[in-house]
Parts: C-alpha cells; structure tokens; sequence
C-alpha cells in the first residue's frame, strides 16, 4: 500500500529562509510536499486530490505570481479543488487582506519573521475543513486535557458540556445525511423495479437545509453521486430518445463533465510546455490581435463568443476572477470585456488590480459588462480604471463600433 500523499504543497526558491514555517508545518502535519519548479505547481493543480498549496515570497506580488502562472499554464485542463495561501513578509499584511477580500487568494501568512506559528496551523486546519480533509491532521484534544488542572474546575466542565454539544450536533447532522441517502436509494430502487415513485420533495428539502457543516463533505460528495444516478434513471425511465441525449449532455455539465461526444484529452498549453521560457512566449503571443472575455453566465458567454467569432480577432475566456487575474498577469490582450459580477469576486477588483498595480494588461482597455445600468457600479468601475461598459446581452451593432474604436478592425 503507497504512502498518503500530502495535501500541502509548499513553494519556495528560498528553502533556507523559509525553513521554521517548514519546520512548524511538518512537526504538526507529519508531511509537507515541497517544491520549487513551477511545472510541479502544475501537477498539483491537475491531480485529482484536493490539495492547500502555500506560496512563499519576499512580496505578495512573488507570492501571488507563481501560483497565476501556473494556474494559466494548465488552463485546458480541469483543477483540483483547492486553496491558496500566500506567506509574505512582514508590512505586506494590508496588500494582502486586500487580495483575499478580492478572491485573488485564499488566506495569507505573516512568517518573515514568523512571529504566530500557531496561527499558521490555525489557518491550515481551517482550510482542511473547508476541503473535506479531516483526517489528515496529527491534531488532537490531548494537549489541552493534559493542561487541564491549570484551568478552574468550571471552565473545564463548561469544555466538556461545549464538546458533548459538538457531538451531538454532529451525530444529528449523520442521521440527517443517512435519512437523505435512504430516500434516494429506495427511489432508485423503485426506479430500477419499474415500480411509481412518490417522492417527498418537502423533506427532502427540509433535510438538505439542515446540512450546514463542512465537515460532513466526503459524504455529501457520495450523496450528489447518488442523486445524480437518480436523476439519469428519471432521464432514463421517463423521457424520449432524442429528448434523452440533449438533456444528459446537460446533466454532464451540471456534473462538471463534457458532454457524451468524444473529446481529445485536455493537454497542458504551450505556456506549461516552455514554462522556463515564460517571457518568451508571452511575447510571442502578444503579437497577434487578442480579446479575453470574462463571463461566468454560460448563456451570455456563449450568446458573445458567437458574436466574436464574427470578428477577425483571437478570442480567450474565462469564467472566474481567479482565471481572469492568471490570464491577464500573464497575456497581452488588445481588449477585455469583463464581467462585473464573478462567482469568486467582482470585476472592478479585478479592473483595479490590474490598473494600480501597473499589471502587463494596465494599459489595455477593459469594458465592463453588466446586466442592469447601475450609475454607481458603473462610476466605480470607470474610477478604477475601466474604459466604459456595455449592457447585456451584447449586439453585433455595439460590437462593430466598440473593436473598430479600440483599432482591432478597420
């Protein structure tokens, strides 16, 4: 049987100078993968485990640029499920509240000097959680219970009640998921016995209200499984071939599949293949004329893909402020059409960065796009640094003036 890989990856030049958050880190988690190639940043972010990925750097820009790169290196292909901290030095704390109030990360360290190594496993433990990971920590009660003649007889009792409190929600927050799963599995059964299924949505919904913990992740990510394999026996049982195949095309991309038509395995991009050459072929790629859209709506990110592909123009997108500020630090675009509202943060931040931080992108112009004219929304936009905005969803008539304005046609 192989050795549990780490969920933490640490990424240093500077091994030395970070070695007592090292230090810290392993003597609390047992393992710490480390690393200081960017390609293996990659790799992390491309496996199928969840993993907590650490960026050491004498700024937050260090800090941040290494994870962005890699990030966009990988962009074709699917990431795992993680999270970001960046460890900067100390007088760096409020550039970097900053970046976690925009989503660009998320958490950060103060360790140069490393004056709260506790809080470093604080914030790690956190993000474990957050992750489904609970049984990687070497964490336990003992430490306190061993200390406990040094508290006050009340405190301690208080503790105990607080932790039998704990348990007991977390046994009602079992019973509720078990409750769930047996109305879903005695529904596939029904299903799979062409017998009529009766389904109580009201409890169901009563139950998935009651699920609130992270904690209980691992066994929700079985739960949607299941639930998924009864939707697909509905789909099965009750709709018409040619009805069947669009709707289970959609259900896959609910799943966070591609659709059922056979796809070419996702390939890393020319970025990760000359990674070590990163300005080289930036360069290279900053010569043909390029627009990023930046829209998490499916349909209004289709709807403006077919629009531009009218256009003699070289269109990207992303679909998350993350995947927008990876591309924009590392591409030159001709245009940006940006959205204000993104899953993980809001355009303007993204607009923001960019600009004030003097960014490769600071002088390209971006537009806003936003689905209700919001004065405010829009003067704030304009004062970061937008270029104006656009209401959707887009027109080929707005198209035409707005790239004809910008000089990418004629």
């Amino acid at each position: 049987m192989g050795t549990q890989a780490s969920p933490l990856v640490f990424f240093s030049h500077d091994l030395d100078q970070d070695a007592p958050i090292l230090e810290v880190l392993k003597a609390h988690f047992g393992k710490v993968e480390v690393i200081s190639d960017l390609k293996r940043v990659c790799e992390a972010l491309t496996s199928p485990s969840s993993k907590i990925l650490l960026f050491a750097g004498d700024t937050l820009a260090v800090s941040i640029a290494a994870y962005y790169k890699a990030l966009d290196a990988c962009n074709k292909h699917s990431t795992c499920d993680h999270k970001v901290v960046t460890l900067v030095s100390k007088g760096q704390e409020k550039l970097a509240f900053d970046a976690f109030k925009g989503g660009v990360i998320d958490e950060f360290l103060i360790f140069r000097p490393l004056h709260e190594p506790y809080r470093a496993i604080l914030v790690i433990e956190h993000l474990l959680l957050v992750l489904g990971i609970t049984t990687f920590s070497k964490h336990s009660d003992q430490d306190f219970l061993k200390q406990s003649n040094k508290y006050p007889s009340e405190l301690n009792q208080l503790v105990e009640k607080g932790k039998q409190r704990k348990a007991d929600c977390n046994a009602a927050f079992e019973k509720t998921i078990e409750e769930l799963e047996g109305i879903v599995d005695k529904t596939i059964r029904d299903l799979e016995k062409e017998q009529s299924v009766q389904l109580d949505i009201k409890k169901v919904a009563n139950l998935l209200s009651k699920i609130k913990t992270d904690e209980l992740r691992p066994k929700l990510l079985q739960l949607q499984s299941k639930t998924i394999q009864l939707l697909e026996s509905v789909l099965k049982q009750s709709a018409p071939e040619d009805v069947l195949q669009v709707q289970s095309e959609e259900l896959a991309v609910a799943k966070g599949e591609k659709p059922s038509t056979p796809q070419p395995p996702p390939m890393y991009n020319n970025l990760y293949n000359n990674i070590d050459k990163i300005e080289e072929v930036l360069e290279q790629a900053g010569k043909k004329k390029s627009v990023l859209l930046v829209e998490d709506d499916l349909i209004s990110q289709q709807l403006t893909l077919k629009l531009l592909a009218r256009y003699p123009v070289k269109v990207e997108f992303v679909n998350s402020g993350r995947r927008a500020f990876a591309a924009l630090s590392c591409n030159k675009y001709d245009l940006v059409l940006m959205d204000i509202n993104l899953p993980d943060t809001n355009g303007i931040y993204i607009v923001d960065q960019i600009v004030s931080k003097d960014l490769m992108n600071a002088d390209t112009p971006i537009i806003m796009l936003t689905g209700n004219k919001n004065k405010q929304t829009i003067r704030e936009a304009v004062d970061r640094g937008a270029q104006g905005y656009i209401v959707k969803p887009l027109f080929r008539p707005t198209l035409d003036k707005l790239l004809n304005k910008f000089g990418l046609i004629p």
